[in-house]
């Protein structure tokens, strides 16, 4: 599991038998950019001007849980016989973990079973395992991805329980005043949508008039990772954000809260059909990557 100290796979090529090196730690540990401050470790030939080598940190993911019940709600995590990441706890924030270039096969088990050797590498007693056999490909070094448990426990086809990985780039330069945000769509009930803004009465009540951000955005799939300005106006410290279907313009779902400038990954989930609270539709905003996460649920009733 991840110890706070960053893992470094550092390619076969990089030390020749008979130098001697310098390897220096650089970066900052907590960045979640893949940029000249990203974490790293800068290998310098001792004795001579041969050109040094720089060796990026192993990838970064933040994984997530977006399957409603009856799914468990709070899993662990297993590659092999390892487990290398706990609590992860529906529409709740991120856990993380960091994996080999090389990728991993996962399973996620119910959390309190234990790991041994059932299928894909996760046992414990009967029906523990999850999900199992998840594999993520390679990945790149000093790559940061947001993972996410998405489907429906029972279900096949593109609506069963898999594990997805995107890899996410934030444009997080400079100093900036207005929200960002990008939008994973993990809700297997419901269409493609848009999300957008409702503009804010006086006194902070949903008014008239709709703008959609990010758009056509199909279930297993996101809007431009970098993020993009999300600049929902503001009354009496309220503002509406609305989630609609891209083919049925009538049918938004509008939550009220207040948003801070910073960066923001929103993911739809839950099961759209569902009146039940522990699963119906919502929208959760999680923020401050690389520091302590939270998790922000926003409800979307019917409309």
């Amino acid at each position: 599991m991840p110890t706070g100290q960053a893992p470094f796979s550092i390619p076969p090529d990089t030390f020749a038998a008979g130098r001697s090196y310098f390897v220096i730690e650089t970066g900052e540990p907590t960045r979640v950019l893949d940029d000249e401050r990203a974490h790293g470790l800068l290998v310098v030939p001792a004795g001579d001007d041969t050109p040094a080598t720089w060796v990026k940190r192993d990838p970064l993911v933040y994984l997530f849980h977006a399957s409603p019940p009856p799914t468990p709600s709070n899993l662990s995590v297993v590659s092999g016989s390892e487990q290398i990441a706990i609590n992860l706890k529906y529409a709740e924030a991120p856990t993380y973990t960091d994996l080999s270039p090389e990728g991993a096969t996962l399973a996620l088990v119910e959390s309190g079973s234990g790991a041994g050797n059932g299928g894909g590498g996760a046992g414990g007693d009967e029906g523990a395992v999850v999900v199992s056999d998840q594999t993520t490909g390679p990945l790149e070094p000093g790559g940061i991805y947001l993972g996410g448990l998405m489907g429906i426990a029972g279900e096949t086809g593109e609506m069963a329980l898999q594990v997805k990985l995107w890899r996410i780039q934030p444009a997080m330069d400079g100093t900036f005043n207005t929200p960002r945000a990008m939008l994973i769509h993990a809700a297997p009930t419901a269409p493609a949508v848009n999300l957008g803004y409702w503009a804010v009465t006086e006194d902070g009540s949903r008014g008239e008039t709709f703008t959609s951000v990010l758009t056509n955005v199909a279930y297993g799939s996101t809007s431009a990772t970098t993020g993009v300005d999300f600049a929902a106006p503001s009354a009496a410290g309220v503002q509406w954000l609305g989630v609609q279907p891209t083919e049925s313009l009538d049918a938004n779902r509008s939550a009220a809260t207040s948003l801070q400038a910073v960066w923001y990954a929103a993911v739809g989930l839950g099961d759209w059909s569902s009146s039940d609270p522990t699963s119906a539709a919502q929208l959760v905003l999680f923020r401050n990557f690389g520091s302590i996460l939270s998790a922000t649920p926003l409800p979307l009733p019917s409309p």
